[in-house]
């Protein structure tokens, strides 16, 4: 073999090595966080544990629905926070709660939850666009287009 092609053997074995040591440190990081299975829904909140269930309780909306619905607590990536990570548990029984308690499917009601206990928690208040603080405006064609997006952005958390 000549020169050159001991020197692109020598280097395509350093990349495979760097590949290899690349996907081991990303195979360790990700199995040093708890994995979250299906029907989690999880929100990062800037704030404490102790902010969002001080002694050990989830605060509202999710101290309504604490015998059906079950949260998890995690440092956020980065010293950002805390993640707080909610699913509804399984049953019809659930189901029937979630739905009276906060109206809404499954899905959109634990979204909701989640949005309305981080800014309470990082605002001190849920801020609402609805009812409009300006009061009634003339129906146009655009505005309900509007208001209907409105109406879908709030369970899926984007317009």
């Amino acid at each position: 073999m000549n020169k050159s092609t001991l020197a692109l053997l020598g280097a395509g074995a350093g990349v495979a090595a760097s590949a290899a040591a690349a996907a081991a440190a990303l195979a360790r990081r990700h199995a040093e966080k708890q994995p979250v299975a299906d029907g989690w829904k999880s929100v990062t909140v800037l704030a404490t544990p102790d902010d969002i269930a001080p002694g050990g309780v989830v605060g509202p909306p999710f101290d309504r629905l604490a015998e059906v619905v079950e949260t998890r607590l995690l440092p956020a990536p980065g010293d950002r926070g805390t993640e707080l990570h909610a699913r509804v548990l399984p049953g019809g029984r659930a189901e029937a709660v979630v739905r009276e308690q906060l109206g809404g499917d499954r899905a959109d009601t634990l979204r909701r939850a989640l949005r309305e206990l981080k800014t309470r928690v990082e605002t001190g208040e849920v801020l609402q666009q609805l009812p409009r603080p300006e009061g009634r405006r003339k129906h146009t064609v655009a505005g309900a287009l509007v208001d209907g997006a409105e109406r879908r952005a709030f369970g899926a958390g984007a317009l």
